[in-house]
């Protein structure tokens, strides 16, 4: 069934090599499931660490899942009016410091203020549009 979906989408799922190849493959497919369902058709993007920096990975385990914040983070811009068609791809970071993901949506028209962020906090589970500037 998980292949159909990929095969439908012009995707495919690796062959099976060993016997835990099936579990990232597996998880590859709830990844991408997930964010169809967050409102996001692309593959799941890799975050990186905000007290960091973009060259440094999240490291460690955090409270939500990266499929999760993308969730809450499209959930709070379509509950605000905005249509996520007209955004590239989210991109986002996660600050252990802070225990929040950052969730960033660029428009597709390269227009001044034509972008925003969705703050995650893992603690409360609350999250915040920041609109573009």
């Amino acid at each position: 069934m998980a292949h159909e979906w990929l095969r439908d989408r012009g995707l495919h799922a690796p062959a099976r090599r060993q016997e835990g190849s099936r579990s990232l493959r597996t998880l590859g497919v709830t990844l991408l499931a997930a964010a169809a369902s967050a409102g996001w058709a692309g593959p799941v993007p890799t975050p990186w660490n905000c007290d960091k920096g973009r060259d440094h990975a999240v490291q460690g385990r955090t409270r939500i899942t990266v499929t999760a914040a993308l969730s809450r983070a499209a959930a709070q811009a379509r509950a605000e009016g905005w249509d996520l068609r007209k955004y590239a791809g989210p991109e986002l970071c996660y600050s252990a410091r802070d225990a929040k993901w950052t969730v960033f949506y660029d428009g597709l028209d390269p227009l001044p203020g034509n972008h925003f962020m969705v703050l995650v906090d893992e603690r409360t589970k609350a999250s915040r549009l920041v609109p573009g500037e």
